[in-house]
């Protein structure tokens, strides 16, 4: 398998993840209307997760931080944070921090993509 197969299976599979978590932290545990009134009378695991998820993306906070990865991301040396902003951009897609998550995720994903690239071609002028 090639480089960049390899590169867009990870970025597809990783992209997966942090949609189907994104969407159970959504659904199961801010939306449902049952987990709110059982928080008001018991704090357990999923109280502490409901809470945390609704300050992240509480004055679109998780949106703001994707996009700033995405943005350091051009930085040569910090090209890590593209994953970063990816994963956390697709995520504030899902929970209400879309305004800032879209531009984050399309620009995490062309830092990604000229990443791979670079390294297939790098990886073709050695063969």
């Amino acid at each position: 398998m090639s480089r960049m197969r390899a590169q867009v299976l990870k970025l597809l599979l990783s992209g997966l993840a942090a949609l189907g978590m994104a969407l159970w932290v959504r659904y199961a545990l801010v939306e449902q209307e049952g987990m709110a009134l059982l928080c008001t009378q018991v704090a357990d695991m999923g109280c502490a997760v409901r809470e945390t998820a609704i300050v992240i993306f509480t004055q679109q906070r998780l949106g703001y931080f994707s996009l700033a990865a995405a943005l350091l991301a051009l930085i040569p040396r910090l090209r890590l944070l593209a994953w970063a902003g990816w994963i956390a951009g697709i995520a504030g897609l899902v929970l209400y921090c879309y305004e800032p998550s879209a531009p984050a995720v399309v620009l995490a994903l062309l830092v990604l993509a000229r990443q791979a690239a670079a390294s297939n071609k790098q990886s073709a002028s050695h063969a």
